[in-house]
């Protein structure tokens, strides 16, 4: 399972919870501070499996969904919109992303981490972030392309191998003409 690594990087345990309630200690397999991204491990049975798309196969308006869990019990499904990525090629590796159902708003905040699928139900991303020039639960929604988030833990043989100097982050003001798309 990969997941937001700030959120399992000082845990002195880490328990997965299931929408059937279902809950299982985790084993963190592998992080990653820069991209904030972990690896976790459960022993369960039937879980389960999403399929991984590929994020370069997205195309400009695509609508993508998020699906998560609010205080551990609430579970969201909260509607984006994909703008051209040559708009945002300078943010480096991150898809840029406008959140549509903007009453819900406030909620991305509690599923980072979370899976953005496309409407065929494949993994293209993991919420990442968001943006807001007021500080208030307004703006753009930022997403980490799985393509870019399966690289960082490349399996090799039984474990996960991490890949450093790969993942970098670069941090600007975002141009006003993407705040008006």
């Amino acid at each position: 399972m990969l997941t937001k690594n700030h959120v399992v990087d000082e845990a002195d345990e880490i328990i997965v919870s299931l929408s059937d309630r279902r809950e299982y200690k985790a084993e963190l397999i592998g992080s990653d501070e820069r991209s904030d991204l972990a690896l976790l491990k459960i022993e369960a049975d039937n879980l389960p499996v999403v399929k991984i798309g590929n994020s370069n196969q997205l195309k400009v308006g695509e609508w993508v969904f998020a699906i998560g869990s609010l205080f551990s019990s609430i579970f969201l499904l909260l509607q984006e919109l994909l703008v051209p990525k040559e708009e945002v090629y300078l943010m480096g590796p991150i898809l840029l992303m406008f959140l549509l159902s903007r009453p819900m708003w406030l909620l991305i905040q509690e599923i980072r981490g979370a899976p953005l699928f496309n409407l065929e139900g494949k993994v293209f991303g993991i919420n990442s972030q968001i943006y807001t020039r007021s500080g208030g639960y307004m703006g753009v929604s930022f997403a980490i392309p799985i393509d870019y988030a399966m690289d960082i833990f490349k399996p090799s043989l039984k474990k996960v191998v991490l890949l450093q100097g790969v993942v970098g982050s670069k941090h600007q003001e975002v141009p006003r003409i993407l705040l008006k798309v």
